[in-house]
């Protein structure tokens, strides 16, 4: 069964992904950026940052929620800004969708925890210092990816996220989808394929490959806030039987660490230093 949130993604992206094809510059970019995609899918794992205090709400419920279950984000806006996003990111319209349809927010990273840690330390500050590894093969099927944040700039406006199962170039802030999708134009303009041309030279100068891709905001985030990471997008539930392990930095209740445990996810420290 199509989840709803992604049963008019793959139209929606074939028609925003022509619109692409006719900027000069685009296909020949598209073709590097893609089979860069296909190797880092391949190489990273799947995380979800979250803070510790909530391990035990998500042990006691046995599930994630999405922004739009929780009423609350870890970015601006709150749940109103990841609905309104979703419709632009998704082709989707918000009256077709119940709360728990909305996606889940994560990241790709490196298949080591501790490196992982250590990449993106930075980012516990906005998301949580619990950093949630989940079983890549549970979710593979129904994940999408973005090149840097849907969310800042109002991103979503400007690119559409690419299945993993077939990774393709239109996950990256560039045109505005409006052009594919007959919506209202985006207040900042038509957009240009600078960010595709930039990203594709660094994949071919080897500035960023599929041993370093973690590491993209110290390697290109000072020439775009955007690229801080490869933000995932998880679509369905996320039980405890997807969790694989559990770091964190900050000691969880005694007791949650042995709730977890018993559930078969180990619960390790992690330090940066």
């Amino acid at each position: 069964m199509t989840l709803p949130c992604l049963k008019n993604l793959k139209n929606y992206q074939n028609n925003y992904y022509s619109v692409l094809m006719q900027i000069p510059g685009f296909k020949e970019s598209a073709l590097v950026i893609e089979d860069f995609l296909k190797q880092i899918i391949a190489e990273g794992d799947f995380y979800i940052k979250v803070p510790t205090k909530v391990l035990p709400l998500i042990l006691e419920c046995g599930y994630l929620k999405n922004a739009v279950q929780a009423g609350k984000t870890a970015s601006g806006g709150g749940p109103a800004t990841r609905i309104k996003s979703t419709e632009f990111m998704f082709g989707c319209s918000q009256n077709e969708l119940t709360k728990p349809d909305y996606p889940r927010f994560g990241y790709l990273s490196s298949s080591d925890p501790k490196i992982n840690m250590l990449m993106t330390y930075d980012m516990s500050y906005q998301y949580g210092d619990a950093t949630i590894k989940l079983k890549k093969d549970n979710l593979f099927d129904r994940t999408t990816l973005t090149i840097g944040t849907s969310l800042d700039f109002m991103s979503f406006a400007y690119l559409i996220p690419t299945l993993l199962t077939d990774p393709k170039a239109t996950c990256i802030f560039g045109v505005a989808t409006h052009l594919a999708s007959g919506k209202d134009a985006a207040p900042y303009g038509p957009g240009n394929i600078k960010n595709y041309l930039f990203i594709a030279d660094k994949i071919k100068d080897g500035t960023i490959n599929k041993n370093n891709f973690y590491n993209i905001d110290e390697l290109l985030g000072d020439k775009n806030p955007l690229l801080r990471f490869f933000e995932l997008q998880f679509h369905g539930d996320i039980k405890l039987c997807d969790f694989e392990r559990i770091d964190y930095m900050e000691d969880p209740d005694e007791e949650v660490i042995k709730g977890f445990e018993a559930k078969g996810i180990p619960v390790v420290e992690q330090s940066i230093i």
